[in-house]
């Protein structure tokens, strides 16, 4: 009954700023220096909330991306990453721990576990890396910045019945009153349950680990 539950929260959710989802994308500028993006999605609302672009980003990198939308968003309830050397590195793990986040890690080579990321990046990749070689780095952050931002406003998702990302996050927020995220399995007090979001996030998710799994262990498949 636990592992249904939290299967169910860890793979999709039907509430704004719950899960957000990450994903490293690279491409190549007009000199041959090779170009890192940090992708993050609300796999809700489909918004891109960000694209970073640098030569390269690492755990640090990771954490001041993830500390600007929070500046502008919240912070999430849970991250969904890779298994990459910048994700399980300890400067993430602290900044999940800070903000009260849970981390869901997918399975090695499993990038069908980070679905909805992994769509955003070949969206990405066909409508604009695969178009556009770029001469400098700050010409690629700029040209993707306003892809992203045009994403967000202008382009209907067919998961939101043709709205754009935009006015379905507008839409939900004004018209639905937010339903309260699972914290334990049915009939069960969350203020009392071992796996409560204030005493060990995420500890029994499948596949999971999180701020309260002070031993780093992995719990199998998300």
């Amino acid at each position: 009954m636990v592992q249904s539950l939290w299967d169910s929260v860890a793979r999709q959710t039907h509430l704004t700023n719950v899960i957000w989802a990450t994903d490293f994308q690279f491409d190549t500028a007009a000199d041959g220096r090779t170009m890192k993006m940090l992708n993050v999605i609300d796999e809700f609302t489909r918004e891109a909330l960000a694209i970073d672009v640098a030569r390269s980003i690492d755990a640090d990198g990771v954490v001041e991306v993830l500390d600007r939308l929070v500046l502008t968003h919240g912070a999430p309830h849970y991250v969904r990453f890779d298994n990459g050397p910048e994700l399980v590195a300890h400067a993430v793990h602290d900044w999940c721990r800070t903000n009260s986040a849970g981390s869901l890690f997918i399975d090695p080579d499993s990038p069908w576990q980070n679905a909805w990321v992994e769509s955003f990046d070949g969206r990405l990749r066909d409508e604009m890396l695969n178009s556009w070689r770029f001469d400098s780095l700050l010409e690629a952050r700029v040209i993707i910045e306003d892809w992203r931002r045009d994403y967000n406003a202008n382009r209907p998702h067919p998961a939101h019945r043709e709205l754009t990302p935009t006015e379905f996050a507008l839409q939900w927020t004004t018209t639905t009153t937010p339903s309260r995220i699972p914290t334990g399995p049915p009939n069960e007090s969350p203020s009392d349950a071992p796996w409560s979001r204030s005493a060990h996030p995420l500890r029994v998710i499948a596949g999971c680990s999180g701020p309260g799994d002070d031993d780093g262990a992995d719990y199998g498949p998300c």
